[in-house]
């Protein structure tokens, strides 16, 4: 935008007509307002802008999360929002209980059957991502101290180590 405000200075001028130019004179005033007038109207729009509904409910702020939805698309549309707070209770119910009882074979293994037992549990949801770290465990041998060791201790290493991740989806 500036670029097309300000006007052609010849070369060769000298300081003095430099600076009675017309873009060092007047100029800048509009180079400035060009760039400020967008700026504060974005300033005052964001005063409208309402949180996320998605956010408001994870902070536990479910009455103001369906007030947004109204505010967005109307009383109908709120009324017909699933309870975000009673689903993800559910889901986390479920993730922790799958985690809790589950026999794993691998990481892979455990995030996927999470990520099912969340799906079964929250039938408003399609697909549910899931991160968890890589870190491994090797069984302590305690034969030097002339015990036995039936996978109950296990001695933590700090390679291979990173974050394994999972999508499941219906």
């Amino acid at each position: 935008v500036n670029w097309c405000i300000a006007r052609p200075v010849p070369n060769g001028l000298s300081p003095a007509e430099f600076a009675a130019s017309w873009n060092v004179v007047q100029g800048w005033r509009w180079m400035f307002a060009a760039c400020a007038v967008p700026a504060v109207l974005f300033l005052v729009g964001s005063l409208f802008v309402p949180e996320s509904p998605r956010w408001l409910t994870k902070a536990g702020a479910a009455a103001r999360a369906e007030r947004t939805l109204s505010r967005i698309g109307g009383r109908d549309y709120a009324a017909a929002a699933p309870d975000y707070a009673k689903a993800r209770a559910r889901i986390v119910a479920a993730l922790l209980k799958e985690f809790a009882a589950h026999n794993s074979m691998s990481v892979q293994h455990t995030l996927f059957d999470m990520g099912k037992a969340a799906l079964d549990a929250a039938p408003e949801i399609a697909r549910i991502h899931l991160s968890m770290p890589n870190l491994h465990h090797l069984l302590a041998d305690l034969r030097p101290f002339g015990q036995d060791n039936p996978n109950h201790i296990f001695v933590p290493i700090d390679e291979p180590n990173g974050t394994i991740e999972a999508t499941v989806e219906r």
